[in-house]
């Protein structure tokens, strides 16, 4: 695990100061402040936020799957990209 020391992400105070800055911008770090000293578990909270963006994700694109057939024209416009860089390669 990084120090706390490590400097990813320096604070507007900190770079006039010329300081290193010791706040994280991560996940992890959301986490802790969230928590307020109540016990959790890092991995499971990472897993958990990886969970609902592979979800978001795929939801996007199944969205987007179903949405395309409804769009003729695109439909249209898609099909002649397809047989232009098929024909190409």
């Amino acid at each position: 695990m990084l120090s706390k020391t490590t400097t990813f992400f320096p604070t507007a105070a900190a770079i006039k100061a010329g300081e290193a800055s010791t706040q994280y911008n991560d996940a992890i770090d959301w986490t802790e402040d969230v928590a307020k000293g109540c016990s959790y578990n890092p991995a499971i909270s990472q897993l958990l936020l990886s969970m609902a963006a592979i979800h978001t994700s795929v939801d996007m694109l199944t969205q987007v799957l179903l949405d395309i057939p409804a769009q003729s024209d695109l439909v249209r416009a898609l099909r002649e990209e397809i047989i232009i860089v098929t024909r190409d390669s």
